[in-house]
C-alpha cells in the first residue's frame, strides 16, 4: 500500500501499525538524507525528526544533521558531541518527528519508551533502507532500578548494537539535567535482536525529579559493513524520588516537577 507523505505529517507510534510506521519512518529518513544533496555514496541514520549524514568526499568525511520535516540541515564535521548535539537541537527547532515516539507510565513503579529508527545508504550505485525499534523499561526501586532495553531489526538483518544509558537528574534550567549515573551497553555479537539490563542508581536527600535516556547509538550493520552513528537521545517519562518513601511515578502517572 503506497503512502503519501507530507512535511507536515505527525502520528503517533501508536496510532498506526508496525508496518506502516516503519515505511514512514523509512521514507521520510531516505527523503532527508538525499536533501543535503552530496554527490557521493550516503549512509544515513534517522531518529526523533532527526538524520544523521555522512558521505567521504576527496577523501574526507563530512556529516551532517538534517531536520526531516523541513530538510533544514546543519555540518556537523569536527565538531564535539555537545557541540553536535546543539546543532541538532538548533535544525530540531519546534517541529516533531513524523512518527513521535511515545513515553509510558504501566504502575506506579513501571516506566517505559518506544522508539522507531531507520538506516541506509543512497547514491554511488547504491539505494536501500531499513529500520529497527527499540523500547527501553525501568521498574524504580529505592535507589538502585531495574532497567532494561530491548532492540529488533525489523528485516532481520544481523548487526550489532551498542549506546549508552543514562540515569539524568532533571534541572529546572532546559539543557542543564546532570547525568547522575551511566553504563556504556552493547552487543559484541551481530543478531537480529536482543535484550540487555543493568540497574541505574539514584542518589537524593530532598525531593528530585529523575528519567532515563539512551544516548550515542551505534549501529554496525553485518551487510553494508557500515557503522552508522546516531547522535540523539531517547528519554523515558520523569519520575519523583523522596527520602522518606522512594522512587515512584506519582498516582501511575509521569512526574510533574
Amino acid at each position: 500500500m503506497a503512502i503519501l507523505l507530507c512535511t507536515f505529517l505527525t502520528v503517533t507510534l501508536a496510532s498506526v501499525s508496525v508496518a506502516n510506521a516503519d515505511t514512514i519512518v523509512e521514507r521520510s529518513c531516505v527523503q532527508a538524507a538525499k536533501a543535503v544533496k552530496l554527490q557521493a555514496r550516503t549512509d544515513f541514520i534517522c531518529f526523533d525528526g532527526i538524520a544523521n549524514v555522512s558521505a567521504t568526499i576527496e577523501g574526507k568525511k563530512k556529516t551532517f544533521v538534517v531536520n526531516e520535516a523541513s530538510h533544514e540541515y546543519r555540518e556537523t564535521t569536527g565538531k564535539s558531541e555537545h557541540e553536535r548535539k546543539s546543532l541538532v537541537s538548533e535544525v530540531k527547532g519546534d517541529d516533531q518527528a513524523l512518527i513521535k515516539y511515545g513515553t509510558y507510565v504501566d504502575t506506579p513503579y513501571r516506566g517505559r519508551a518506544e522508539y522507531p529508527a531507520a538506516y541506509g545508504q543512497s547514491g554511488g550505485g547504491t539505494d536501500w533502507s531499513t529500520s529497527m525499534f527499540l523500547r527501553e523499561i525501568i521498574s524504580l526501586q529505592s535507589n538502585n532500578h531495574w532497567f532494561e532495553y530491548y532492540w529488533t531489526q525489523n528485516d532481520n538483518r544481523l548487526v550489532a548494537f551498542s549506546a549508552v544509558i543514562q540515569l539524568k537528574r532533571y534541572i529546572y534550567w532546559p539543557g542543564t539535567d546532570v547525568v547522575a549515573d551511566t553504563v556504556p551497553t552493547g552487543n559484541s555479537v551481530f543478531a537480529t535482536n536482543d535484550k540487555k539490563s543493568t540497574y541505574l542508581q539514584t542518589e537524593y536527600s530532598d525531593r528530585q525529579f529523575f528519567y532515563f535516556n539512551m544516548t550515542n547509538f551505534k549501529v554496525n550493520d553485518l551487510e553494508a559493513g557500515v557503522v552508522f552513528d546516531l547522535h540523539g537521545d531517547a528519554p523515558g517519562p520523569l519520575f519523583e524520588c523522596k527520602p522518606a518513601s522512594g522512587c515512584i511515578y506519582p498516582n501511575g502517572e509521569e512526574a510533574k516537577p
